[in-house]
């Protein structure tokens, strides 16, 4: 009854974040920085930030190429964007559940809180949705 009642409450956080796939995309400086560098990108005016060309030595080199490849797709819309943070978020998560089972030798329920209590922590929420 507990591994139904934890598999449960991680489906339910899960679609809780999911909800946040329609809402309005939340920017902060660097994924502005970020957004327009990618933008450029994806235009072939190479890596440009406010019309400088940045060689990114300070953020994650690969994110802009990854977000203009998204935008030539036609998917760097702010669902796609949130959606690939969601998409990484549940692998960290379920190699996290792995891990607790494996490694730790705990049941699932246990793993299962955990990986709850991740959800539910404030940095998850806040930043999950941000296109970083």
């Amino acid at each position: 009854m507990k591994r139904v009642l934890a598999l449960a409450g991680v489906a339910g956080l899960a679609g809780l974040y999911l909800l946040q796939l329609a809402s309005p995309l939340r920017l902060v400086q660097d994924g502005i920085d970020y957004l327009m560098a990618a933008d450029s990108l994806a235009q072939g005016t190479g890596s440009q930030v406010f019309g400088w060309t940045t060689t990114w030595t300070e953020g994650p080199p690969g994110y802009p190429v990854l977000v203009a490849l998204l935008i030539r797709l036609g998917w760097g819309t702010p669902w796609g964007l949130v959606g690939l943070n969601f998409l990484f978020l549940a692998l960290g998560l379920v190699a996290t559940f792995v891990l607790c089972r494996k490694a730790f030798a705990l049941e699932s329920w246990p793993s299962a809180l955990i990986v709850m209590l991740t959800l539910l922590s404030w940095d998850m929420v806040k930043h999950a949705s941000l296109p970083l």
